[in-house]
């Protein structure tokens, strides 16, 4: 019989590193809901045992790497292959884990979503209540506010490692630098700057063995999620500095107030505007350079009007110093500004559906 349309269109992708018994039932699952094209990376196992019994099936492909290179360069690998052997046969690769948490028919239930749907991301957001390991519950909440706030991206579960990606989405993230867990992270952001949908779809909430399967390390993986969120804070950090170290020159060369502000800000503004743009919110679309200029030229005149207007009101107040008045306004202006471009300039926020 041959698999549901819905399915046949659909490769899955697991990543594996030293999988546990659950792993062949989970293979056997996908092989009897009907999936044509199941696409299984070794990661580095210690032994290869678990995966002979599957190179035999034609509907499996197993690839190795000769040593543990992360969940990141294991989905990449996995990505690539695909994009070569399989894209005239599949529209979506989803993606799953090999430690018993996704369960078949939840896989099934991505992938039909993303084949009735349209190119989306699709995303299996588990359930998270008393039962949820704290680990997980913990990280996944602090990792949804500071997507939510940092980068406009609302979404219930930000680390589930079900989704589906569309083969062009898959493609944009081969380019992606990072080879650990922080690449689904920023597969989920580099959707929300291509502007692909996001759309969410409830699965079981399945934690074995206290989720002591999984590699995912709270401290270390969690920092190198949390350190994709410092670009925007260093880049706006030299940007600040040079324009208040271009102030303060220019309130020494006796320049007013006023026209210290503009000229040091036009300066910090440019460099921080090729900052944000190309490393931090990784705006490529080089066609909306004009518009991304113009309204950012907008918006740091308005700032730095509203700055300029603010040190000279306390200034003449108080006997405060103007250089330390200036870092005190801008600091404050400096969330302000965040928010309006992430929400205006580069890319609105994408919201699930």
């Amino acid at each position: 019989m041959p698999p549901p349309p819905s399915l046949a269109r659909c490769a899955v992708l697991i990543p594996a590193l030293n999988p546990p018994g659950e792993f062949h039932g989970l293979i056997d699952g996908l092989i009897e809901r009907g999936f044509a094209h199941i696409v299984v990376v070794d990661d580095g196992s210690d032994t290869r045992e678990p995966f002979e019994r599957l190179e035999d099936n034609p509907r499996i492909s197993v690839l190795h790497h000769a040593s543990n290179c992360g969940k990141g360069a294991a989905l990449k690998t996995g990505f690539a292959h695909i994009l070569d052997h399989l894209s005239e046969r599949v529209d979506n690769i989803v993606t799953a884990d090999a430690d018993g948490q996704h369960l078949p028919a939840d896989i099934a239930r991505i992938a039909e979503s993303a084949t009735r749907d349209g190119p989306r991301l699709v995303l299996g957001v588990r359930q998270f209540d008393n039962h949820t390991p704290l680990r997980s519950a913990l990280g996944n909440r602090i990792t949804r506010r500071v997507l939510s706030w940092l980068r406009g991206v609302n979404v219930q579960d930000s680390q589930t490692g079900l989704r589906a990606l569309p083969l062009s989405l898959a493609r944009e993230c081969l380019g992606i630098r990072h080879d650990h867990y922080e690449f689904e992270l920023e597969c989920l952001l580099r959707a929300r700057d291509l502007k692909v949908g996001i759309q969410e779809v409830p699965i079981t909430t399945v934690y074995l063995h206290g989720n002591s399967d999984s590699h995912f390390r709270p401290l270390v993986d969690s920092m190198r999620i949390y350190l994709v969120f410092a670009r925007f804070v260093l880049a706006s950090v030299a940007a600040f500095l040079v324009d208040i170290l271009l102030f303060a020159l220019f309130i020494e060369l006796a320049w007013g107030i006023f026209a210290a502000t503009y000229v040091a800000r036009a300066v910090s503004a440019s460099f921080n505007f090729l900052c944000n743009k190309y490393l931090v919110f990784r705006s490529r679309q080089h066609a909306r350079i004009p518009r991304e200029m113009a309204g950012y030229t907008a918006l740091v005149l308005a700032t730095a009007t509203v700055s300029g207007f603010l040190v000279s009101l306390i200034s003449s107040k108080t006997a405060a110093n103007v250089v330390l008045v200036k870092v005190a306004v801008d600091s404050l202006l400096f969330l302000a500004n965040f928010v309006l471009q992430r929400a205006f300039l580069f890319h609105a926020g994408s919201r699930s559906q």
